[in-house]
């Protein structure tokens, strides 16, 4: 349902994580998911989202996709949580599974000769090889060692290489109790990758030099090992020794950070190309790519990959692989959380799909410039997206500079266009200038803990030559705080104060614990959440006007409906005076502010439309900048209602997250696409036109699809039976679940 889709980060340290196969079939572990994706030929952009497999408890560690004609349509997955899956990709269903093992799984590989045979490694030197149609499990252990890889031999049927911590490598025979052919030492650290040469024989390298007697050159196959020791080493399977190596370049001429340089960031993997034999890519120092050509008479023993900025990693890359059979395009996942695609042709990377590496917790539009997005993300960073790039569907600027934890609010500047305020979860308050080099302002006045909410306001003390200047307000610890953004380093003012002095010490609500902030557009009012579930409505100057007790529990987001939308033009809206409020009562309630009295403050306890639809905590809001009176709401239930509020009606329910959303926001650009994002470390991008119609009633959302075959699954609720037009009545009469209720209203 997603027309545009941004990950969880794919899972760190992990020796094959992602896979391709030549159908263009891209699938990654992330956390405990396995995410499917289209490969799109590389130049018609990055790979797009079609599904995930969500079978598995704990962290995915390894994925395999069928590489033979039989198993194409399948995927193996290991995981934390002990099971090994093969499961179909269309369906996304577990067809086969063994929890044989009993440590931790860390890598996996799936046999390109014999279809069914599937070989695991765990933590405690375990390896269990599985032929899964048959369902057999052999297990075996050598060394009592943390397994880094394995490999299936392309050439020899039950022929495996295992790569452990200790660097030490051992070609195994599983037909024969699991024999060791050899033991390769050489390497002094991890085994974080093996390949195997796609062409048999050992001749191939020598120029035909090596004695035509010798046997074992012409039958035995090579071996490839990458290690944290910063080598790649050759191997002669048959002899069992070292054949060459080649070393990673010390400067390889592009700057990068020192720590980069450091040896617990090194990650050595690698792939074989499988049609230009002779030629092999590593990773290589903070996020480089290198082509080897280990041919004695190579011109060009080493090339290295070009990446521009903004494309190409930064950070070192855990996996790469091959689409298709020409091999035209590298898929590469880093810890710079990008997903990089490469051309073999050009050397370079033509496409990243960036990820996620922790929840999404808010998404915020710039009021100067819809186009331009900005994601406060659970892994320390600020995502910019430039949604008005044609030529770059991902064009992502990250800030990380001076955040030092999870980032959990953002607010643009009304008018300067490069200001984006932000809250992160350590208390800190800061100002990011994002067309600039330069570290954000932080402010001199922290929170002690998590700060939920920052916005833009005018400040506390205005007149008319400091209206325009604006101040930044953020919640947190119950508490409102007034920081000024020319003097980040002057005490922020404590907002409860100011409503003390404008309004008496005694005045309700002046003592409460405070959840959130909203000022109306105009900037004439300003709303106040409170922990008890009442919202209390100042004038700027922070004169009580109202106080609106309509919600139990407390308030986790308030809205003011825009003051002008694209429907009405210049002409400011009809609607400009209702103010929504999401609470942990489940309830949506919009209030109209445009008919209460102005000599005194008055409380409110009723609101003008009750929207129940969610089932859980509503925890964001949004209104629709193009039509008057429309909303999108989400919470905890991980779901997104869109309402028409004038109705009260629900229009369609998105189900496209795997966990609680935590924000949503409806495009500035397109009065079609809504933005949310939460707990599942996504983000999703979608049509409200691509989803079914809702009906609500009696605080229930039901899809309703109107085609005269539709089978209805969900429960239906007497009075809504009425409701469904002729077709849809006789669809649920023909069902079993409702076959007694609709006989008693047909009647």
């Amino acid at each position: 349902m997603s027309f545009s889709h941004i990950p969880p980060s794919p899972n760190w340290y992990c020796s094959k994580v992602s896979d391709v196969n030549t159908t263009g079939l891209y699938v990654f572990g992330a956390r405990s998911n396995v995410y499917i994706f289209k490969t799109n030929g590389g130049n018609h952009g990055p790979p797009h989202f079609v599904g995930m497999f969500t079978e598995h408890k704990d962290r995915v560690s390894s994925t395999m996709l069928g590489q033979t004609k039989e198993n194409h349509g399948s995927c193996c997955s290991t995981s934390d949580d002990g099971f090994v899956k093969v499961w179909d990709i269309a369906s996304k269903v577990t067809t086969k599974s063994h929890s044989e093992h009993k440590d931790k799984i860390t890598c996996g590989s799936w046999s390109s000769l014999q279809d069914d045979l599937i070989v695991t490694g765990d933590e405690r030197g375990n390896i269990i090889c599985w032929q899964y149609k048959a369902d057999i499990c052999q297990k075996f252990k050598q060394e009592k060692e943390y397994i880094f890889s394995i490999a299936c031999s392309p050439h020899k049927k039950f022929h495996v290489a295992v790569g452990y911590k200790s660097g030490n490598v051992l070609l195994l025979d599983i037909t024969k109790n699991c024999r060791v052919l050899h033991k390769l030492r050489g390497h002094d650290d991890e085994i974080h990758c093996i390949v195997w040469c796609p062409v048999p024989g050992e001749t191939i390298f020598t120029d035909g030099e090596q004695d035509e007697k010798d046997d074992a050159a012409k039958t035995g196959c090579i071996v490839a090992t990458g290690s944290r020791d910063r080598t790649i080493k050759f191997w002669s399977s048959e002899k069992g020794r070292q054949l060459f190596q080649k070393k990673l370049p010390i400067n390889t001429g592009y700057k990068r950070e020192q720590r980069e340089e450091g040896r617990n960031k090194v990650w050595l993997t690698l792939y074989w190309r499988k049609e230009k034999w002779h030629q092999l890519i590593s990773s290589s120092h903070g996020g480089e790519l290198i082509l080897w050509d280990i041919l004695p008479s190579a011109e060009k023993p080493m090339q290295l990959f070009s990446s521009t900025e903004g494309r190409g990693h930064t950070r070192v890359v855990f996996n790469i692989c091959a689409s298709s059979k020409d091999e035209n395009h590298l898929y590469t996942i880093s810890m710079d959380r990008l997903i990089g695609v490469w051309s073999l042709k050009t050397m370079s990377c033509i496409n990243t799909l960036p990820s996620l590496g922790g929840y999404l917790y808010t998404i915020k539009s710039s009021p100067v410039d819809p186009g331009r997005l900005a994601l406060g993300v659970g892994d320390s960073m600020i995502r910019v997206w430039n949604t008005n790039n044609k030529t770059n569907s991902f064009d992502f600027q990250s800030l990380w500079q001076g955040i030092k934890s999870k980032v959990t609010c953002l607010s643009w500047h009304p008018s300067k266009e490069s200001w984006l305020a932000y809250g992160t979860d350590d208390g800190r308050v800061g100002i990011y200038d994002v067309f600039s080099q330069k570290p954000p302002l932080l402010s001199g006045t922290f929170h002690r803990k998590t700060v939920y909410v920052v916005a833009w306001g005018p400040p506390s003390k205005c007149t008319e030559e400091n209206f325009s200047n604006f101040s930044l307000y953020t919640v947190g610890d119950g508490v409102i705080l007034e920081h000024h953004p020319k003097v980040m380093s002057k005490e922020a003012t404590n907002i409860n104060k100011i409503i003390e002095s404008a309004n008496g010490k005694k005045t309700p609500g002046s003592h409460l614990i405070r959840s959130d902030i909203s000022w109306k557009p105009d900037y004439s009012l300003v709303a106040i959440g409170n922990e008890d579930g009442s919202v209390d409505v100042y004038w700027a100057d922070f004169k009580l006007r109202c106080v609106i007790q309509v919600h139990r529990k407390l308030i986790n987001c308030l809205q003011w409906h825009p003051h002008i939308t694209t429907q009405g033009g210049s002409i400011v809206s009809t609607c400009n005076s209702w103010l929504a409020s999401g609470a942990n009562d489940a309830m949506v309630h919009i209030v109209d502010l445009s008919d209460i009295p102005v000599d005194k403050p008055v409380t409110i306890i009723e609101s003008m439309r009750k929207l129940e639809g969610h089932s859980i905590r509503v925890t964001g809001l949004s209104w629709s900048p193009h039509v008057d009176g429309k909303i999108a709401s989400c919470g905890y239930d991980s779901s997104v209602i869109v309402w028409n509020v004038k109705t009260g009606t629900a229009l369609v329910k998105f189900d496209g997250h795997q966990g609680r959303i935590l924000s949503v926001l409806w495009s500035g650009l397109d009065p079609d696409e809504i933005i949310s994002g939460g707990f599942d470390c996504s983000l999703h991008r979608w049509k409200i036109s691509s989803l079914p119609k809702a009906l609500l009633e009696f605080g229930m959302v039901f899809l309703l699809f109107l085609t005269p075959d539709t089978t209805f699954h969900h429960e239906i609720h007497p009075h809504m039976f009425d409701m469904y037009p002729p077709h849809v009545k006789s669809s649920l009469a023909a069902t079993n679940y409702c076959q007694t209720l609709a006989a008693k209203l047909l009647c």
